[in-house]
């Protein structure tokens, strides 16, 4: 009888911790999915079930805000039921790999949009942006 209250404890912490988990900002997509999948495997040891739908549902819910975009496409036109955690996260992966150039234009937008936000825009001098355009995409 101690044992099974001892289990139950256990399966609802990690139960807690699956429902608050989140993925920080400047966490990887596989740091955070081994994380996920800590708190998964020992649910699963413990006798309870997960569904793997659940699990799917639950990463697309925990990545920061820079991931909507993937986040909303998989949702549309992937499907959901029958998706792995690994094919989700070599979705969310897959625009990383493509072009750096295109991140750091990212990053400075997102920059250049705090500090604009952030009411640091001075209207009597002008704001430029610069970025690094990739090497194949530069005219002669």
């Amino acid at each position: 009888m101690g044992a099974d209250r001892v289990k139950e404890a256990k399966v609802q912490t990690l139960r807690s911790d699956f429902e608050v988990i989140r993925m920080k900002n400047d966490e990887s997509v596989d740091d955070f999915a081994m994380r996920l999948n800590t708190i998964v495997t020992g649910i699963r040891s413990l006798g309870e079930t997960i569904e793997e739908i659940t699990v799917v549902k639950k990463f697309l819910r925990a990545v920061p805000i820079r991931f909507m975009q993937i986040v909303t496409s998989i949702e549309q036109f992937g499907d959901l039921k029958n998706m792995t955690v690994e094919e989700v996260v070599g979705r969310l992966k897959t625009p990383m790999k493509k072009d750096s150039g295109i991140m750091e234009i990212n990053k400075e937008n997102h920059q250049y949009c705090s500090h604009m936000l952030n009411g640091h825009h001075n209207p009597s001098k002008p704001t430029r942006m610069t970025h690094r355009i990739p090497r194949r995409e530069r005219r002669s």
